[in-house]
């Protein structure tokens, strides 16, 4: 069996070097050839000196694309993956010592399988205020945290795997690419690049499994341990949310966007003032997630075949 290690990379350039340390320490398979895959995304930090210092300690090949966004550089590397799996990670991530072991027993094990994924944990950088401990699994996804449990499953439209743990059979990965339209790019910070990738192949047949045993750690950096990110990236989910699902059904506009929804962006600011007021860590959180992201719709609203709002 062959697999390729995938890692996308910008301007991180000791994240990755971190990262790529603790793969030194995978435990080899037997009968297990792989290759590590890492694209600069015309990173303009010490990207290729920190590549260059692993050759020798990882079978590391590192790819150039000019064009600035992941999903230019996830599709660079499956043009270029010689494995019969593609094993995805970030280049803020930190794998568990028997990450690969993990997937190849589940690969064995589901042949007729064609998508795979395993847990994030959160790697902190700093200790977390006690209410974002208290709330956390309510805001777990901004912080691209992914767990179903530890016993392996199906994967479907609800049990979806993320892009920093996941990984697809190289035969699939070809026929389904990455939309260079989403993910992170310059100006833009949306996620869930990897979504429509895994309900495609499971929309055209193939069978996919959680692998509770493949983990990885995700680094979490101390700016984004506080409210305010916590806010723009539900904002963004939400805007991201109505920009690809348009809606033509609300006759009476103001300003260009629903009345409704005007109003339900003012009720939910109001119920997060008052959450704050009144209520403990998990009721105002997610009074507070709740309000940015319906901003971030009404931000986003466009009717059916209009440009984008906002």
């Amino acid at each position: 069996m062959r697999l390729t290690v995938a890692v996308c990379t910008w301007n991180r350039c000791e994240r990755l070097r971190a990262g790529l340390t603790e793969m030194t320490r995978l435990l080899p398979q037997e009968g297990v050839e792989w290759e590590l895959l890492v694209v600069n995304n015309n990173s303009t930090d010490a990207t290729d000196d920190v590549i260059a210092s692993f050759a020798g300690r990882l079978p590391v090949r590192r790819l150039f694309e000019p064009r600035q966004g992941v999903a230019y550089a996830r599709n660079l590397a499956v043009r270029e993956a010689a494995g019969d799996y593609i094993v995805w990670t970030d280049d803020d991530t930190a794998v568990d010592h028997e990450w690969l072991r993990a997937y190849v027993r589940a690969f064995r094990d589901h042949p007729a399988a064609a998508v795979f994924g395993g847990p994030i944990a959160p790697w902190w950088s700093v200790t977390p205020p006690a209410w974002l401990a208290t709330a956390f699994d309510l805001v777990s996804d901004a912080y691209g945290v992914r767990e179903f449990g530890d016993q392996p499953l199906k994967l479907s439209d609800t049990v979806v795997p993320f892009g920093a743990n996941m990984a697809v059979r190289s035969a699939e990965h070809r026929r389904f690419l990455y939309d260079p339209t989403t993910g992170r790019a310059p100006g833009r910070d949306t996620r869930g690049l990897e979504t429509p990738v895994i309900r495609a192949v499971l929309a055209a047949g193939g069978e996919g499994w959680w692998t509770p045993e493949a983990r990885v750690r995700h680094y979490i950096p101390p700016e984004f341990v506080n409210g305010g990110y916590i806010r723009r990236f539900y904002f963004a989910e939400g805007k991201r949310y109505s920009r690809y699902h348009p809606d033509p059904r609300h006759p009476r506009l103001l300003l260009g966007r629903p009345i409704g929804l005007w109003r339900a962006a003012l009720a939910s600011a109001l119920r997060y003032r008052l959450a704050r007021l009144v209520g403990g860590p998990r009721a105002w959180v997610a009074a507070m997630t709740r309000a940015a992201y319906v901003r971030g719709n009404l931000a986003g609203y466009r009717r059916e075949g209009g440009p984008p709002a906002g």
